[in-house]
């Protein structure tokens, strides 16, 4: 109601509204200038990281690395995943203000490598490096993260979404959106009221009211945990199964990682089909900056990359 009367007022005064409207125009005009800008600088210019920078995504290299070889190791798959996969698809490195790792799974894959990854870490003598589930209001999967115990921010951070096969196809409507929110809610209620928490029990309850499959099946659609669904990042989508394997290979910065088959109608699934272009709004987590004030951080993430190297040189 006051919002319909202020528009009339200013409809009303002519001179008033085409003032306010050129001054849009003109702001409009100008943010399209810098997102062209930005697309020509990020996308057709090969712009070298200050030497900072590529310390901290050298960690994070090292820490794929790593992820991999305990992965091949107990026979699991798995897939870049989110800003990762983005990355690799149109930068063949790091999105240029990205600082963290998304990976990603199938559910058998991701219940065993929490099964392991916190004896394979002790056994590779990462003393800084954790595994650990994220717990905010809707994300609750297990991210490796190497953290110093002196200093609050994580140097850096590998998030690990799982992913669940569907019994038979499954239209996305709203209906079926309220009910994944619904199961979402009770595998979070569970997480935090149970003192006795049973992570196998609470997922064959999420299972039988989604429909869901270990083993594989034609579809498969984001695990509760992840940042896909109703009141979150992105939408949740129903995904072909044949599309996803056999797992592909692409470069990401000096190393090789794998991606779906089809990781175009993964990427437009997940950020629809302009993902080629650089977004007018860009998220980022801060954690560079984070990092940049701590006195003497360079030599932390030469320490850290060093201890990487070794463990991965000399895995177990």
């Amino acid at each position: 109601m006051v919002f319909n009367k202020l528009k009339q007022k200013i409809l009303n005064n002519s001179d008033s509204y085409n003032y306010l409207k050129k001054k849009v125009d003109a702001h409009e005009k100008t943010i399209n200038s810098y997102n062209k800008m930005f697309n020509a600088l990020y996308l057709n210019f090969d712009l070298q990281p200050t030497p900072f920078l590529a310390n901290v995504r050298e960690l994070g290299y090292q820490m794929l690395i790593f992820t991999d070889k305990v992965c091949k190791k107990h026979g699991l798959e798995w897939w870049a995943d989110g800003g990762t996969l983005l990355g690799a698809y149109r930068h063949g490195n790091y999105i240029p203000w990205d600082d963290d790792l998304d990976i990603a799974m199938m559910r058998n894959d991701y219940n065993q490598f929490i099964d392991v990854i916190d004896e394979e870490i002790e056994n590779n003598d990462l003393y800084n490096v954790k595994a650990s589930f994220k717990k905010e209001r809707y994300y609750r999967w297990i991210q490796i993260h190497y953290k110093l115990p002196q200093f609050k921010p994580t140097l850096v951070g590998l998030d690990i979404f799982p992913f669940d096969y569907l019994n038979e196809a499954q239209e996305i409507n709203p209906s079926y959106e309220s009910y994944y929110q619904e199961t979402r809610k009770k595998f979070y209620s569970h997480q935090d009221n149970l003192k006795d928490y049973d992570y196998n029990k609470v997922m064959e309850e999420c299972y039988d009211s989604l429909n869901m499959n270990l083993e594989r099946r034609d579809y498969y659609i984001s695990g509760v945990e992840g940042t896909r669904g109703p009141v979150n990042l992105y939408d949740l989508r129903l995904m072909e199964t044949n599309k996803l394997f056999p797992l592909r290979s692409m470069q990401f910065g000096p190393i090789d990682v794998p991606v779906p088959n089809d990781s175009v109608d993964y990427l437009i699934a997940q950020y629809g089909r302009s993902f080629r272009k650089i977004p007018r709004n860009i998220r980022d987590h801060g954690r560079i900056y984070r990092l940049q004030e701590i006195e003497n951080m360079m030599e932390y993430l030469d320490e850290a990359i060093e201890i990487f190297k070794n463990s991965n040189e000399n895995f177990k």
